[in-house]
């Protein structure tokens, strides 16, 4: 994946569902919301339903909309975390 302009033929904000992973997804957030990016809780899938907080491993999530309004969605990976 390459980010910048004139790189694509697709319009602005028909990107949807672009994951990232990241090893800390609290330290993410906190990096991102102190930039003024809104960004939403950080949130995990139980029963089929988004719960806020973190769940198990691979199953932390956030999302965010970017100025064109293409959706990110970042993750907390556990391998990443192990890494550090």
């Amino acid at each position: 994946m390459t980010i910048g302009s004139g790189l694509s033929q697709a319009e602005p904000g028909s990107l949807k569902g672009v994951q990232i992973s990241v090893a800390d997804i609290d330290a993410a957030r906190a990096e991102l919301v102190g930039r003024g990016v809104d960004v939403t809780p950080v949130r995990h899938l139980e029963g089929g339903e988004w719960i806020d907080g973190k769940g198990d491993d691979w199953n932390s999530f956030m999302t965010l909309d970017d100025p064109d309004g293409n959706t990110w969605t970042i993750q907390e990976s556990p391998r990443m975390r192990a890494a550090l």
